[in-house]
């Protein structure tokens, strides 16, 4: 028996607002014989406070880990044992999640496929470090997939000389 292709997303949190994108990619990925997997965290804390948390019953919820580094705060998510069977892994581009650092570089052991999605750079410019934009940078140019926003996105990911076919 063919095992069936397996994409996995891990979110931090999930919002009410991504539950019916995550319904509908799930229902148009199963008619393509193809498994969804979506893992997040709870939300927590100043996050908690915004009231806009969401539930899927389908959905695998962990237990973020939330270190605090100085005045950096940096979120491991337990999440290893659901992404290893995979065969791709989206993250969202955030430099404070730690198994982002873990999986792209394990990827290059094993080479599971790791794409990310997001905007290709913090438009908060004031809360944005050197160190972080060079880090974003590296990190977003070793992925084998993007899923940029909107166009806007797109284009800033054409800017860090991501090649433009392998972003949708």
């Amino acid at each position: 028996m063919v095992r069936k292709r397996r994409v996995v997303i891990v979110q931090r949190i999930l919002t009410h607002y991504r539950k019916p994108f995550f319904e509908l990619l799930r229902q148009k990925l199963a008619g393509a014989d193809i498994e969804l997997i979506l893992i997040h965290g709870y939300a927590k804390d100043s996050e908690a406070k915004k009231n806009d948390a969401g539930y899927l019953e389908w959905a695998i919820q962990v237990e973020n880990l939330i270190l605090k580094l100085g005045r950096t705060e940096v979120v491991w998510q337990p999440a290893l044992n659901y992404v290893k069977d995979s065969d791709l892994v989206i993250l969202p581009q955030e430099n404070r999640v730690l198994l982002n650092y873990f999986l792209l570089a394990r990827k290059f052991l094993n080479h599971q496929k790791i794409a990310f999605w997001g905007h290709g750079k913090n438009f908060q410019e004031h809360n944005v470090s050197f160190v972080g934009k060079v880090i974003k940078r590296f990190m977003s140019c070793h992925v084998d997939w993007w899923f940029a926003y909107n166009d806007l996105s797109a284009n800033v990911i054409k800017a860090l000389g991501y090649p433009e076919d392998r972003i949708t």
